[in-house]
């Protein structure tokens, strides 16, 4: 779902946003660093090309997520679920693990 127009898309970082819905969101090449999201549900929501530094995912719900080439460096994932995400690096998988993320 197209939510953001490009020039908002690079605009973004330092949200905070707890408790919401953003499903199927397009969100690929946007500047999301230094963004804290609390229990928000992110399925299947597309952060190709995305800068997420220093992003806290917390009990989020990033199934079926794409972060191809998203910048992760500093970003946590603590309890939050990436099942089914794709376009991670062997090294960003076990990354994300050790923030936290879990797979199952």
């Amino acid at each position: 779902m197209k939510l953001f127009s490009e020039q908002e898309k690079v605009v973004l970082w330092g949200i905070e946003l707890q408790d919401a819905r953003m499903n199927h969101v397009d969100f690929s090449g946007a500047d999301l660093r230094r963004s804290r999201f609390v229990r928000v549900s992110f399925c299947r929501c597309d952060f190709s090309n995305a800068n997420l530094k220093d992003v806290a995912f917390i009990a989020c719900d990033l199934r079926g997520a794409l972060l191809f080439s998203a910048r992760l460096e500093g970003a946590s994932f603590a309890r939050s679920w990436l099942t089914a995400a794709e376009g991670l690096t062997p090294a960003q998988w076990r990354y994300v693990a050790e923030q936290g993320g879990l797979f199952l």
